[in-house]
């Protein structure tokens, strides 16, 4: 029964994946405030604590409108036209605001232009940026600190609840219990229990819900799981190093050719994470948002905002920790900063013994053939006959 009852928990998180948009606009329907955000900087505990359901946007299968594309540009990346076409459309009316973060040109693209367009076309969401940076300086920090509280500030606007102590300490506890039922999903990953396309749909869930209810559902997961379990299959242990995965399409391509992704180095997976919120207790307003700044100012690096080779190294440890066999670097069309880092990290792998390719500046949806292709000389080298 254990079984079939994890079976029907991966359903439920597989059936979520692609509604949670649609979801999310019916309990603002309901009367929940939902404050859509785009990167990895922003602090979903604040929008949190400020009465709202933090939804992340991304992309969509299918073309991007003409407008969206002339707008941003050809040379922008798909998730960042992707999120432009759906408002545009007006399919994300419903949220009170976007918080976008400067993680990489094509957030701060689509902030530039949102800006433009929600000052030109009543009716749109409000938009503002928060400029996190990742230096290890302490100038950096309290910039960093000023872009918490504006975002802090920006929030109360929107929702009419300013947060305080009280819900930003709540918020942040709530957020590091979901984070440790994440860590413990990644760790069946790990484990061969697990697929890299239901670690996508598990973490997905996490970025839609509310922190409580994300949780909860999360555990109830890893609760049908013995503390003991082992399993697995013999597919390929692949580290998956590279653009940003908001869609389960590659994913389930991948897997498809008798592979199994065991960990990645981008932001919609489980293992890159704001470090955690070290808070004590009666701390005050100010110190909370303090320590929420640093947390995500000392995130797990990423290739578009880290020098070259400490995100390599970070994406080699990562590779190593997870007990990967290889590691498969993608890159889509105008998103080459992971290729940037790729041979630095090709560099690291080889010194422990674990080969790697490189495959860029694809399309969204890479053909079949391409990615079999690609994935041969991993297959070969580290199990022959393998396939």
């Amino acid at each position: 029964m254990t079984g079939v009852r994890r079976q029907s928990i991966l359903d439920d998180f597989a059936e979520h994946y692609p509604l949670r948009v649609a979801r999310a606009s019916k309990r603002a329907g309901q009367g929940t405030a939902v404050v859509g955000f785009v990167g990895a900087d922003v602090p979903r505990e604040l929008i949190a604590a400020a009465g709202a359901l933090p939804l992340r946007l991304h992309s969509q299968t299918g073309p991007s409108s003409d407008e969206a594309v002339q707008l941003l540009g050809e040379a922008t990346d798909h998730a960042a036209h992707s999120i432009l076409t759906q408002i545009l459309a007006k399919e994300l009316d419903f949220l009170s605001g976007i918080m976008i973060s400067r993680d990489c040109e094509a957030s701060l693209q689509l902030f530039y232009v949102l800006r433009e367009l929600a000052a030109r076309r009543p009716g749109m969401p409000p938009v503002h940026l928060i400029d996190l940076l990742h230096l290890s300086r302490e100038s950096t920090a309290l910039y960093n600190r000023r872009q918490v509280a504006a975002c802090a500030e920006t929030l109360s606007q929107w929702t009419g609840a300013s947060p305080d102590p009280a819900s930003l300490a709540a918020s942040v506890a709530s957020f590091q219990v979901l984070r440790g039922h994440l860590a413990s999903v990644q760790s069946l990953r790990q484990s061969g229990l697990l697929s890299g396309t239901a670690g996508l749909h598990v973490a997905a869930a996490a970025e839609s819900l509310p922190p409580s209810e994300a949780a909860q559902w999360v555990a109830e997961l890893v609760g049908t799981f013995s503390a003991t379990a082992t399993g697995g299959d013999s597919a390929l242990r692949l580290f998956f190093f590279g653009s940003a995965q908001d869609q389960d399409v590659l994913y389930r391509a991948i897997e498809d050719l008798g592979v199994r992704i065991i960990g990645e180095d981008h932001d919609w997976g489980l293992l890159a994470a704001p470090a955690p919120v070290a808070v004590t207790a009666g701390a005050s307003y100010e110190e909370l948002l303090a320590r929420l700044a640093e947390s995500y100012h000392y995130r797990s690096p990423a290739a578009a905002i880290s020098p070259l080779a400490v995100h390599a190294r970070w994406g080699a440890d990562q590779a190593v920790s997870c007990g990967a066999e290889a590691v498969f670097c993608l890159t889509r069309r105008f998103d080459d900063a992971p290729a940037w880092d790729y041979p630095k990290l090709a560099e690291y792998l080889q010194d422990r013994g674990i080969p790697s390719v490189l495959l860029s500046r694809q399309p969204f949806e890479p053909e079949p053939a391409v990615l079999r292709e690609s994935l041969e000389p991993l297959l070969s080298t580290v199990s022959p006959g393998r396939r």
